[in-house]
């Protein structure tokens, strides 16, 4: 039930619960944090981890907040007399996690409780560089939609988070309720995999030469230890932001001399179908959407492209054949600027990358550089691969689309040691299963 309470009076009310270690018992719906056990997760679609993910940080919050110790309420935290600097309330748990609570109750000014949150944690951060990660919990009445998806961003940032709406209860007191629809955020996206996803790779060759070997060995094992720890962070990376690929481990033995060992890393581009490497029979979707962030940037490159067609034409009709050719690609390039393509697979290789365990595996002298290759798309990847005949794959770590479909076909979302055929045909296969969507 909506209430009318001044924030000062609400502040009043917290740190009286808070002194006493009740907070937790005002809040009604506690039991939608209780999930699925981490051991009964294998399986489960990506998107529906993520979920998880998120109640599972909400969790820690509430079960810390039971036994947090009140510090302050409304005290200035800044160090240097920035006065501004005041959490409504500064709680620490048994485990050292300092819990700031943010408490909002009129509309203009819910939507700066993220931004003080945030500059709260930095505040206390510079001033306490070992304490634990911060947790959050967010109490307003009015949860309009800026303050939804601010917190929903923190959500998905993978933040400790614990988002609560005021109300009253029958007895006419207070009583706290769990947003639980903030851990609720659904991806549907038609793409092509073949042209919509990006590949980067990261590689160096090693040479066995004669007495070498035993140096080229260990380079080797350096190299493969180096490539799957990145491997891994980089999924991890991607699961948080929810982006969809995978990345690959993978060697081409050149005879007996050298060996190519490559981590490629592989992402969809979000502006895919404005790839000038986009096959001319795959349209671009012409009608405009309803609403949203697309409609807004479709506007824009619309007035661009009427911008190019509404010069003065010529005169001389030979030639207007020809300037129709002129300006369409003009205009297609003017409203493609718009559409900037994805660097991400590099980023995230570029992220990383770590320089001194290179120079520790150079020093074995059975390498050449590391160097990075850019690549057109998945289907130029594949032909690639393909080409080589001597591919041998490691590791194949997927994210997003791609695990969700392999758990589809009741499969890991990691593979060992695959051959290229069976990697060929996965990535066949989904490429289906995202063009039937």
């Amino acid at each position: 039930m909506f209430i009318d309470i001044a924030e000062a009076d609400l502040q009043i009310w917290f740190e009286d619960k808070s002194r006493k270690q009740t907070i937790v018992d005002y809040i009604v719906n506690h039991d939608e944090l209780n999930t699925l056990p981490k051991w009964e997760r294998q399986g489960i679609q990506e998107s529906e981890r993520v979920r998880l993910w998120g109640l599972d940080n909400a969790k820690k919050v509430f079960d810390r907040l039971s036994y947090a110790k009140h510090i302050s309420g409304n005290r200035s935290i800044a160090d240097k007399g920035h006065t501004q600097l005041r959490p409504d309330l500064i709680l620490i748990s048994e485990d050292a996690n300092y819990i700031l609570v943010e408490l909002k109750t009129r509309k203009e000014t819910e939507r700066q409780a993220v931004q003080e949150l945030l500059a709260y944690s930095a505040a206390m951060k510079m001033q306490l560089p070992f304490t634990n990660e911060f947790m959050f919990v967010v109490v307003a009445v009015h949860w309009d939609t800026l303050l939804k998806f601010s917190v929903q961003s923190l959500i998905m940032d993978g933040k400790n988070v614990l988002p609560l709406v005021l109300e009253s209860n029958q007895s006419g007191g207070y009583q706290l309720r769990i947003l639980q629809s903030l851990f609720d955020v659904k991806l549907k996206v038609s793409y092509d995999p073949f042209y919509a996803m990006v590949p980067y790779t990261l590689a160096t060759t090693v040479y066995f030469d004669g007495g070498n070997d035993l140096n080229a060995r260990k380079a080797r094992r350096l190299i493969t230890n180096y490539f799957r720890r990145m491997s891994f962070e980089i999924a991890a990376d991607c699961r948080k932001v929810r982006q969809s690929g995978f990345v690959l481990l993978w060697r081409n033995p050149l005879g007996f001399s050298s060996e190519i060992i490559s981590m490629t890393v592989v992402t969809v581009n979000q502006y895919w179908e404005y790839n000038e490497h986009k096959p001319s029979f795959l349209h671009r979707h012409n009608g405009l959407p309803v609403n949203g962030v697309k409609r807004v940037q479709q506007n824009t490159a619309k007035l661009l492209r009427d911008e190019v067609y509404s010069r003065p034409r010529v005169k001389d009709a030979m030639l207007e054949e020809l300037e129709d050719v002129f300006l369409s690609a003009e205009a297609w390039q003017a409203e493609a600027s718009l559409y900037a393509q994805s660097s991400f697979s590099f980023d995230l290789i570029e992220r990383h990358i770590d320089h001194d365990v290179e120079t520790l595996i150079k020093q074995t002298g059975a390498i050449q550089l590391f160097e990075c290759e850019s690549g057109v798309n998945l289907k130029t990847l594949l032909s690639n691969m393909q080409d080589i005949k001597s591919v041998q794959i490691d590791i194949l770590s997927t994210f997003g689309d791609v695990s969700d479909f392999l758990y589809n076909k009741r499969l890991c979302r990691i593979f060992h040691n695959i051959n290229f055929a069976t990697f060929n045909k996965l990535m066949e296969d989904f490429r289906r299963s995202r063009l039937d969507i």
